[in-house]
């Protein structure tokens, strides 16, 4: 892949052009920290702009404990 090997935020896979997937959740957030595609520096992103930027699909992706 040309990857480094650990975690690889999808800011850092924009120009490989692979699918990106953002939870529902991040939504109700007016800003989310992630990966800023560079080991060890992160972006403070509203959530809509990053599922923008990196063309990401918004969808209901993880589960939640029952109460």
């Amino acid at each position: 892949t040309g990857l480094r090997v650990g975690g690889i935020g999808a800011l850092a896979l924009v120009a490989k052009r692979w699918p990106s997937y953002l939870d529902e959740s991040a939504l109700a957030h007016s800003i989310i920290y992630v990966n800023a595609g560079q080991r060890g520096v992160m972006i403070g992103i509203a959530p809509n702009d990053l599922a923008r930027v990196v063309g990401a699909t918004v969808m209901a992706i993880a589960t939640h404990p029952s109460s």
